[in-house]
């Protein structure tokens, strides 16, 4: 029985994925009880010589090719081809605790749990595994039965059931750069019932910052792509507010989720700067995502950087407010370019 397919999407992260991989095959499992599929997504460094090198050593992995499709694509290539129970997904320059995977996957097969969540820390680029132990029994602290719908842009925080998933249907959105793991999270909220979800009150997950990641991309690009990004997103979130199915936790989550990621797209383009505020809003009219409403939950005490920012967003849904804004934002951008 393979208990558990960890999937690994693999473009060019050549330096950091011996020491992921490495840290995947010390996870206390027999070799026929879990598998390591890792899509090539058309890596160009030899990346998947990597791979080769290190399957000859660990059976349990096994090297799956496709062209430059994209991360989703690269996940979704995985969860077709998986075998396990559960699903884990891990970004190939990341890496975890030794032991902890097994502790987890048992855990979820005990309590016939469909998912289950660890915590993360971040470490540095040049951060290696630490010294894997002979073994680890300790019993592992967690709890289960909320009925909160969680949210996390991460989904290497997470196992989830193959069954799950393929009875309902769920993949991730192919051609998203950014916020496509929230997105997948989000569709297993919508079936999920949270009693059978388990939270795992240790951390299990090394999250490597690194200058070259797509979150450290050049400014312009980087805004252009999640504009584009939370714009698809923000109309997903609105297809499924017409569904009378969700519940009324859901329905407030939905509706939520929608005004950020329009907010946060209305942010991009004030930024960059590229387009008057007339423009972007005649195209948001058009997609049916402006108005929005008013997000209460933008107003709530945060670190108080974001909370500077969120305040800001809460009054976009007023197009005067919106130019007001863009001028501002203008006026400090040739302030900043003078010197």
């Amino acid at each position: 029985m393979c208990l558990l397919s960890v999937i690994v999407p693999i473009y060019n992260i050549k330096p950091y994925l011996e020491t992921c991989l490495a840290s995947l095959c010390v996870q206390g499992f027999e070799a026929d009880e879990y598998e390591v599929l890792c899509v090539n997504d058309g890596s160009t460094d030899g990346s998947e010589e990597i791979v080769k090198a290190m399957a000859l050593v660990y059976p349990q992995i096994r090297l799956i090719e496709q062209s430059n499709q994209g991360v989703s694509a690269a996940r979704n290539t995985g969860i077709d081809a998986a075998r396990g129970q559960y699903l884990f997904f891990c970004d190939g320059d990341d890496f975890l605790e030794p032991y902890c995977l097994k502790r987890a996957a048992k855990l979820c097969l005990e309590q016939k749990a469909a998912s289950a969540s660890f915590g993360f820390q971040t470490v540095e680029e040049k951060a290696e595994m630490r010294e894997v132990p002979l073994e680890c029994s300790a019993e592992i602290k967690w709890t289960s039965g909320r009925s909160k719908p969680f949210y996390s842009g991460n989904i290497w925080r997470f196992l989830v059931s193959r069954e799950f998933l393929n009875k309902n249907n769920i993949r991730f959105k192919a051609g998203m750069r950014y916020a496509e793991d929230e997105l997948f999270l989000y569709h297993i909220c919508r079936f999920l019932d949270f009693k059978d979800h388990i939270y795992i009150d240790e951390i299990f997950y090394n999250y490597r910052t690194r200058a070259s990641s797509a979150v450290h991309q050049k400014r312009d690009i980087r805004l252009r792509a999640h504009y584009e990004d939370m714009v698809e997103m923000a109309l997903e979130y609105k297809q499924y507010l017409q569904d009378e199915a969700l519940s009324k936790e859901m329905q407030k989550s939905t509706l939520n989720r929608y005004r950020y990621a329009v907010s946060n797209a209305m942010q991009d383009a004030l930024i960059l700067g590229e387009r008057k505020p007339t423009e972007v809003l005649a195209e948001l009219r058009e997609k049916g995502l402006y108005p929005f409403g008013f997000m209460v939950e933008l107003l709530k005490p945060k670190h108080p950087k974001t909370m500077a920012v969120n305040y800001g967003k809460f009054f976009y849904s007023i197009p005067i407010y919106y130019s007001i804004a863009y001028k501002v934002t203008q006026m400090l951008k040739k302030r900043r370019a003078g010197g």
